[in-house]
């Protein structure tokens, strides 16, 4: 891709690439509509891979001598987001066409999958919604996967926090603004950070001082699955973390203590070999070890770049170290996740998406929508 450069408007590519690209995605398009009986197993893999924002999230940290063509040599081999909605041109600034890249994945799909890219990335001349597809690559481990194309039921999801919901998306006559839908959780009252030096011991007391809701198995269960965002490690199965997880934190927990142990003599080495160390010195019964192996994988995986936070109407939930106190916890009718959104004036910017413990299956949204509780209006900037 470092090659494209110079590219012609009517086909997004030149040199002996070009007739590849373009061919490409004449034969993807005849394929879909003229051939039979495809597979539907390798329709789906077939389509699900070719889109727009599988290919921006795949070839994340990728570089380009024009940034540009970070969308537009991706464009050629697509099948969802047509010239119509993203005609390509290359007279406008990169920030422009990354913003109408991201409008256009919005209306294609109904849903909000393309936030998780954003990562709080900040810049003038691009609004906090449109992420900043050139650059380089977050090591953090996502909260999300890319869902089906067909997203009138997006059931095969990691999460599901606004239940089958679409966007309603708003239009606005200035291009920066995006109009969503959706109910505030609360405001992030309380952040603790999870690095083992003591400051997770202060994130269990800071769940164990406050008034929760939806913790039905009490507050302790309720820490463990969110420093975790309630998912094994390397998981992208829908199903929640096993109960039985929790004999696996209980004697991890009991290893990250003898880190800040003043007893502790031996310092040696890094914090996860001093941690193995104090957990084979508190058990050797080999399958405990496991599951605690495996719980520290889960929260490697998943605390890294994160803090824990919690709400004043009684939420408690992971996110990025971006957010902060004073921001709202929100959910977005199309996301799969809660977002955080920080107020500016009378609009929003988007800060990150979050773990919300007790909402990511869509219930506490199907029960709001049942209630008829009115949904508010979001400006994001």
């Amino acid at each position: 891709m470092d090659g494209i450069r110079n590219v012609p408007e009517a086909y997004g590519v030149v040199g002996s690439i070009q007739p590849w690209l373009v061919s490409t995605r004449h034969v993807l398009q005849v394929t879909a509509e003229e051939v039979p009986d495809i597979d539907p197993d390798i329709e789906e893999t077939r389509r699900r891979t070719c889109r727009l924002l599988s290919h921006l999230w795949h070839t994340q940290g990728r570089s380009c001598t024009d940034a540009r063509d970070r969308i537009y040599g991706l464009l050629q081999i697509t099948l969802d987001v047509r010239d119509r909605l993203l005609p390509v041109s290359y007279t406008e600034p990169e920030a422009q066409t990354f913003t109408k890249a991201t409008r256009a994945i919005i209306r294609e799909h109904g849903h909000l999958d393309v936030f998780f890219i954003c990562h709080g990335q900040s810049c003038e001349h691009r609004p906090s919604w449109s992420p900043d597809f050139d650059a380089r690559l977050d090591r953090t481990v996502n909260l999300w996967t890319l869902a089906p194309l067909t997203v009138e039921k997006r059931t095969n999801l990691r999460y599901h926090a606004t239940a089958d919901s679409l966007i309603s998306l708003g239009m606005p006559n200035d291009r920066s603004h995006l109009i969503l839908s959706g109910y505030q959780l609360g405001t992030i009252d309380a952040m603790s950070g999870l690095g083992w030096d003591g400051a997770i011991q202060l994130a269990l007391q800071l769940v164990l001082s406050k008034a929760l809701v939806n913790s039905p198995h009490g507050q302790s269960e309720t820490f463990w699955r969110t420093i975790i965002a309630n998912r094994r490690p390397d998981s992208t199965s829908v199903d929640p973390a096993a109960t039985a997880e929790s004999s696996g934190f209980d004697l991890w927990w009991q290893g990250v203590n003898e880190l800040v142990n003043p007893q502790q003599v031996n310092h040696a080495g890094n914090e996860f070999e001093r941690w193995w160390r104090a957990v084979c010195t508190l058990t050797t019964a080999a399958d405990k070890i496991k599951e605690a192996s495996e719980y520290n994988r889960a929260f490697s995986q998943h605390g890294a770049g994160r803090v824990l936070f919690t709400t004043d109407s009684g939420f408690v939930g992971l996110s990025r170290t971006t957010i902060n106190f004073g921001d709202q916890v929100c959910l977005l009718a199309g996301g799969q996740t809660p977002f955080v959104l920080r107020s500016l004036h009378d609009k929003h910017q988007l800060v990150s998406e979050a773990y919300v413990h007790g909402i990511m299956d869509g219930k506490y949204w199907a029960d709001l929508e049942e209630s008829k509780t009115e949904r508010l209006t979001f400006v994001l900037v």
